[in-house]
């Protein structure tokens, strides 16, 4: 498996992108239903459609 070379300022730039650009033009509100309190535990996110938003909703 080849390991993943993040780039911190590539994902925050792309969070602002994506948060400030892409997404609030689009969309009037995002839901999200339950609570992450834990930050060390793993988590399983399913969205309804797929589409290529589904990616950037779960980036955001």
């Amino acid at each position: 498996m080849i390991t993943a070379k993040k780039s911190r300022s590539f994902s925050k730039g792309f969070h602002l992108y994506n948060t400030y650009w892409l997404l609030k033009r689009s969309f009037s509100s995002i839901y999200i239903k339950g609570s992450f309190s834990k930050r060390d535990t793993s988590a399983l996110i399913l969205v309804n459609h797929s589409s290529w938003w589904d990616g950037l909703v779960t980036f955001f």
